[in-house]
């Protein structure tokens, strides 16, 4: 009994999933079914034309009849007509389709988005994305962009089967009683076994169609993991490691394991079910010839009807069976269009689910002259340990404050949670005395400017990039500020391109270049509070010195929180806090860190110390 409510809760979720795929194609490409529609009834007509015309054709020529010119002509206007058609209707089709398909990636990536504001570290929401992403890499396995082939299909097939019956009707009411097989009764025969012929082909079809869409799934899977591999091996950032490291025969290996492991298995596996699915179609469409061509041939033998009806038919009951394939193929589609549906939706649900929980963001915010931790847990999911824990701290607007810390001390955590990207396990988050969770974040994210140790600038324009819109022009002082006018000085802002994979012309920059322009895109949004995790890593003595100088200069009055193992930016700090093990255990000045022996600080800045004397007395 279990079982039987199970199954039918499923299919529920199943059929729900295929509805709501078409529901979301009329959202997104209204178009998309009238077209669909239009389309699968043109293509189905087409042919019958040529079926239709050229047994009249035949019939003229045997009766010598004077009007053939005038039914040659008619079939070639008609034809041409109906070939032109076809062909518009089939470019407008796959046109409308790759709307559809860049429309469905654009709803996919505002979700992804949307979601990220509120369920960042989500594990279920990082394997939906993964498993969408993967599906949508592909465009032909996409499942609302399959779902209209699918459709089609079934227009397409049901008209044909439909115009199959109506241009062989005449066929069962004319016949001899004086012999079985020219007699009604064989006819009715005909059309029981091929009706019976038709519904074996659609069995078979969903069958293997059911297993070839299991294969296909595991098939994405393979050829992700070898895109992986050919992405890795082309990309030229990481070509010096594959040097020296001789990664070139690991890289084949895998790939060349890879395909013969899964993929050429998985590519067999499939060529035998088509192999399969075709030779029951041939057989089957062969034993329904020879029944038919029995009927058709004796009763045209006997003078029932005409040679041209015998082509006619011939060709008419032919249809059945390319009609029946494309239905039969559609419904053994709608499982693994099912099965690809859920995580596209499951996606807009949760984004549904968030919206409501972000109903509760009611709060603006102009200003932010204070933000308070009060006592403060956050853990990751599927963990017991806490990453952050008992946090309780106020930052003010207008001070320098140094974060340190060994690696997995809660630095890089406690900055997700001052942006808003992690929400507390418990504890609060206060804004001028404001729950953090009631300000809409998009009001609130605006008054933070960050630079991430590992920050990624697109192969846009240098202006793009460091503005974030084509009509703004980046300013002067900006330049000048991040030390981005000694190496830009020459250089077009609005035609330079970032990288040369997509623009021939773009411009390959060094480390510390990237690491400038990161920050000149920093600055360039004028905030309150700037968060600069490792931002001189790549730099170079002097390069750091004057990247410390022009935060000094320039964003003087502003809050400004450094995440360094480079100790330099604590000198330079109003206060230093010192993560360990998930806690905040230090908060004081430089000074009094430094002058306190026994601080968890002073053993870092020792540390660092040693560090540099080692470098420079190594030689």
């Amino acid at each position: 009994m279990k079982c039987m409510k199970f199954k039918e809760n499923y299919l529920k979720v199943k059929k729900s999933n295929f509805l709501r795929g078409i529901y979301e194609i009329k959202k997104l490409e209204p178009t998309m079914f009238p077209l669909t529609i239009f389309y699968g009834i043109v293509s189905a007509i087409y042919p019958f034309i040529s079926i239709y015309g050229i047994s009249i054709i035949v019939d003229d020529l045997i009766m010598n009849k004077d009007d053939i010119h005038i039914h040659i002509f008619i079939l070639l206007i008609v034809n041409t007509l109906f070939y032109t058609l076809n062909n518009i209707l089939h470019r407008c089709f796959f046109s409308a389709r790759r709307i559809l398909f860049i429309k469905e990636k654009e709803v996919f990536t505002n979700t992804v988005i949307n979601l990220k504001k509120t369920n960042y570290n989500s594990n279920e929401l990082k394997k939906l994305c993964s498993k969408e992403n993967s599906i949508m890499k592909h465009q032909s396995n996409n499942p609302l962009f399959m779902i209209c082939k699918l459709i089609y299909d079934f227009i397409s097939g049901f008209t044909n089967i439909f115009l199959t019956f109506l241009i062989v009707s005449r066929l069962f009411f004319v016949y001899d009683n004086q012999y079985f097989i020219t007699s009604g009764y064989f006819s009715i025969v005909i059309v029981f076994i091929t009706l019976v012929m038709i519904i074996l082909v659609g069995v078979t079809s969903a069958i293997i169609s059911k297993k070839t869409s299991k294969t296909n799934s595991d098939l994405i899977k393979s050829l992700n993991k070898f895109d992986y591999y050919w992405d890795y091996f082309n990309d030229f950032e990481t070509g010096k490691s594959i040097r020296i490291f001789n990664g070139v025969n690991l890289i084949i290996k895998s790939v060349k394991k890879s395909m013969e492991k899964d993929t050429f298995r998985l590519l067999d596996k499939k060529s035998g079910y088509l192999a399969k699915q075709g030779a029951v179609v041939a057989t089957i469409g062969s034993l329904l010839a020879f029944f038919v061509y029995l009927l058709i041939g004796y009763k045209c033998y006997i003078g029932l009807f005409s040679i041209g009806e015998l082509t006619r038919y011939i060709n008419g009951f032919m249809q059945i069976i390319q009609g029946g394939m494309l239905i039969a193929n559609g419904v053994g589609q709608i499982i693994y269009l099912n099965n690809n549906l859920k995580y596209y939706f499951r996606l807009l649900d949760m984004n549904d689910i968030n919206n409501i929980a972000l109903q509760i963001q009611t709060n603006t915010i102009s200003e932010i002259s204070e933000i308070e931790f009060r006592n403060v847990y956050y853990k990751y999911e599927n963990t017991n340990n806490y990453a952050l824990k008992n946090l309780n701290l106020k930052i003010n607007n207008d001070e320098q404050i140094a974060i340190v810390g060994e690696n997995g001390a809660g630095k890089t955590t406690f900055i997700k949670l001052l942006l808003g990207i992690y929400v507390p396990t418990s504890g609060t988050i206060l804004v001028n005395g404001i729950d953090l969770r009631t300000i809409k974040n998009d009001d609130y994210i605006k008054h933070f400017s960050t630079m991430f140790q590992d920050f990624f600038l697109p192969g846009f324009s240098i202006n793009e990039i460091i503005t974030g819109n084509k009509d703004n022009i980046c300013e002067e002082s900006v330049l000048v500020a991040s030390d981005c006018s000694s190496f830009l000085k020459n250089i077009n802002l609005t035609e330079a391109y970032m990288g040369n994979e997509y623009n021939p012309n773009g411009i390959n920059f060094s480390g510390g270049e990237k690491q400038k322009i990161a920050f000149a895109r920093a600055l360039n949004k004028n905030c309150k509070f700037y968060i600069l995790d490792e931002p001189s890593s790549a730099m170079d003595a002097i390069s750091e010195y004057n990247f410390y100088s022009s935060i000094n200069k320039y964003l003087k009055y502003k809050c400004i929180i450094y995440i360094s193992h480079r100790l330099f930016s604590c000198i330079c700090s109003d206060r230093i806090l010192v993560f360990h093990n998930g806690a905040l255990i230090e908060d004081n000045s430089f000074n009094n860190l430094k002058s306190n022996t026994n601080s968890k600080f002073n053993e870092l800045w020792n540390k660092h110390l040693e560090q540099y004397k080692g470098e420079y007395t190594s030689d």
